[in-house]
């Protein structure tokens, strides 16, 4: 018997219209207005990763919502009814700095291509990729301390008298170092933890599921946890890493049938099409 497993998230996200406003990203709040489950399958750390200027930010708040601030009435009250918590007691509005958003798409970039050239130094073993490694591990150290390397302490800290097997295991693990301060968050925070739900017929009538399928579900605190978790789980089973056509950005696939980073820049590369189209010259017309 096969056994299908997809990735969830937990309880469902508010999301909603949202404007930029003195460096923060403002969502308006619908105590009222659907909410969504996030899924693997959505791209949401690819979306997030693509956030270059305000504009990308009020964009994502309007399709996934705020990143720590995801949830605003007791779980209980999610679902199909109506909540109980007082209309007085509801925000009008909630907010995030821009910051978070554009620091946070820094780091998924980051990890992604410092993947992508780990697995060409284990692959091929490219001087130039464990060199621009080298780099950027001595880079990452001065942000994580404090302290500038250069000259002797610069190529003492880089390793160049290690093998590289064990120099690309140590980038590895800086790098699932950053995934994990993503998905756990401060020590205040609650810990992101899964659960494995069968998702089958509830009735031997019911066809909308098949009886071997498992659901990953989610618990996590913040959106912010479920985007890392999601890319951890593409490092693990090796998704391959991609340059997207339609801006050849790089990004890891969240399905086979991926073909452009984002939706939306998917529906560009549409519309340029569209637009040739419209401008080639027809054959056989004078």
């Amino acid at each position: 018997m096969a056994i299908t497993t997809t990735i969830r998230a937990s309880l469902p996200w508010a999301k909603g219209p949202a404007i930029y406003r003195d460096g923060q990203v403002v969502m308006q709040i619908d105590a009222y207005a659907p909410k969504y489950t996030a899924d693997v399958a959505q791209g949401i750390d690819t979306e997030l990763s693509r956030i270059s200027n305000p504009s990308d930010a009020v964009e994502f708040v309007r399709r996934f919502g705020l990143l720590n601030g995801g949830v605003y009435w007791p779980a209980d009250e999610y679902g199909p009814f109506q909540h109980t918590t007082a209309p007085d007691a509801i925000p009008l509005e909630a907010a995030e700095p821009y910051e978070l958003f554009a620091a946070t798409a820094a780091e998924l970039r980051e990890v992604i291509q410092v993947t992508k050239i780990t697995r060409t130094a284990v692959t091929t073993n490219d001087s130039d990729a464990i060199d621009w490694l080298r780099r950027w591990a001595a880079e990452e150290w001065t942000r994580r301390t404090g302290r500038y390397l250069a000259g002797e302490d610069l190529a003492r800290h880089v390793h160049t008298r290690i093998a590289e097997p064990t120099f690309l295991r140590d980038v590895t693990g800086t790098v699932a170092s950053k995934l994990d301060e993503g998905i756990n968050g401060a020590d205040d925070v609650p810990v992101t933890r899964s659960t494995l739900h069968v998702v089958g017929p509830q009735m031997p009538s019911d066809p909308r599921e098949a009886p071997d399928r498992l659901q990953l579900r989610l618990y996590a605190p913040t959106l912010r946890a479920f985007i890392y978790w999601c890319l951890s789980q593409k490092l693990i089973t090796r998704a391959p890493i991609v340059s997207c056509p339609g801006c050849s950005h790089d990004f890891i696939r969240a399905h086979s049938a991926q073909t452009y980073c984002t939706k939306n820049c998917a529906r560009r590369a549409r519309y340029r099409a569209s637009q040739q189209e419209k401008t080639a010259p027809r054959q056989g017309v004078n």
